[in-house]
């Protein structure tokens, strides 16, 4: 619980600072976690279906990429 909060608090920071768009940020915080999660799991000897290794570092990367770059090559043009 202390994490998700940790993570509300961000993002909700970022939103009062204006670096982040107005979001529902408990619905966001339970988006960002659940990749982190899966990292978790991927990481678990259980897992033997899995064969190819995960470098947490380059998925974390690319995750923390994702969120804040996106996947479009230009941002949508934004409604009048």
């Amino acid at each position: 619980m202390r994490g998700d909060a940790m993570i509300v608090r961000m993002l909700q920071r970022g939103v009062d600072r204006g670096d982040f768009r107005a979001i529902n940020v408990r619905q966001v915080a339970n988006v960002v976690i659940a990749p982190v999660i899966m990292l978790m799991m991927w990481q678990q000897p259980f897992n033997t279906c899995h064969v190819e290794t995960i470098s947490a570092e380059d998925y974390l990367n690319s995750f923390i990429d994702l969120c804040l770059n996106g996947l479009l090559s230009q941002p949508s043009p934004t409604p009048t």
